[in-house]
């Protein structure tokens, strides 16, 4: 089974301050361990690109092959795009989120694929109870599955020294 690279090869900066429980690490650091942590997941290309009008500009000004894999994994996760096309349970998502299941009844809303794209998944919601849980605990993707609420844990602030 193979090993990530050690946390101080990917971030030599990043100094814990278990106190404040606060991370302190370099612009380049955090990029190159955000870079590591997007490796794998998939960027459908082609949604990417006719979702986001200006990363399909850019792409066409580029010439690149890969712009939308790259643009992804180096601006878009953080300005909270989505990879590509998501599967949401509609019945599931209604149900979950009764504010959601009533701004469609009332027409404020047209379905909740389109709310999860275009406000759900920045707002932290997911779009099933088989999606990975928002928060890291073992029991969210359960206690969603049985309807009940998750109780979301922030993870630590992040300081960014430029």
């Amino acid at each position: 089974m193979p090993l990530p690279p050690s946390i101080r090869v990917l971030a030599p900066s990043l100094s814990l301050d278990h106190s404040s429980k606060t991370a302190i690490l370099s612009l380049d650091d955090f990029t190159r361990l955000i870079a590591f942590a997007l490796e794998r997941v998939v960027v459908d290309e082609d949604w990417y690109i006719a979702r986001y009008l200006d990363v399909r500009e850019d792409a066409q000004a580029s010439g690149s092959e890969s712009y939308a894999i790259e643009h992804y994994r180096t601006h878009g996760f953080l300005e909270g795009r989505l990879p590509h096309d998501p599967v949401v349970d509609e019945e599931w998502y209604r149900k979950y989120y009764p504010d959601i299941d009533e701004a469609i009844r009332l027409g404020r809303e047209i379905d909740a694929k389109s709310h999860f794209i275009e406000q759900g998944y920045q707002e932290g919601r997911t779009p099933g109870p088989d999606a990975p849980p928002a928060v890291g605990t073992p029991s969210a993707a359960a206690d969603r599955r049985a309807g009940r609420l998750v109780k979301r844990t922030p993870i630590s602030p992040v300081a960014v020294r430029l």
